[in-house]
Formats: C-alpha cells, sequence, structure tokens
C-alpha cells in the first residue's frame, strides 16, 4: 500500500508518453462520436426521453439533443450516451496485431 500511495501521489507531477497521450485522444474522439451516432438508436432514444423527463433543473447539455437538464441527469444521460453506439474501434489496431 505504501509503494501505490507513493506511486499515485507522484503521478500527478509526471509528463504522460506521448503515445498515451495521443491514444487518449483517440478514445476521447471515439466515445463523443459513439454518442453523436447513437443518439437516433434505441438506447439513445431511451436516454433522451429520460432527460426529457426528468429535467427538474436546467443548465447542462445533453449531447445529441436541445436538452438542458441538472448535472446529474445529464451525466447519466450522456453516460448512456457513450454506449449508445459503442464499437469499440479505436481498438481494431491492437486486436489486428496479434
Amino acid at each position: 500500500m505504501e509503494a501505490l500511495s507513493s506511486y499515485m501521489s507522484k503521478a500527478g507531477d509526471q509528463t504522460l508518453p506521448d503515445d498515451a497521450v495521443e491514444k487518449t485522444k483517440h478514445h476521447i474522439l471515439d466515445t463523443i462520436a459513439a454518442m453523436f451516432s447513437g443518439a437516433d438508436l434505441p438506447p439513445g432514444r431511451v436516454a433522451h426521453a429520460f432527460a426529457r423527463k426528468f429535467k427538474l433543473f436546467q443548465g447542462v447539455t445533453v449531447v445529441g439533443s436541445d436538452v438542458l437538464c441538472g448535472p446529474l441527469e445529464a451525466a447519466l444521460v450522456n453516460g448512456m450516451l457513450a454506449q449508445s453506439d459503442e464499437t469499440d474501434d479505436s481498438h481494431a489496431a491492437r486486436r489486428s496485431d496479434r
């Protein structure tokens, strides 16, 4: 536990390798694309219907819609959208290397 705690406390001061930064950008872009492309699929429609029904507070964006809702609802819905058209295509290169 001491070794892990020490590593974690120093990690914030370390520079990430360039390939890790680049791969992270690809994963973020893949997730955002899944959110938009999945908005019209059944899981995305369910997520948007939930957001429209439970928008107690307004102010946070729900991706792929004109709905504004509270931060908790938006986090849930946007998380649902991130999985609504998930194809894991950012891992394709790794699979072909095997």
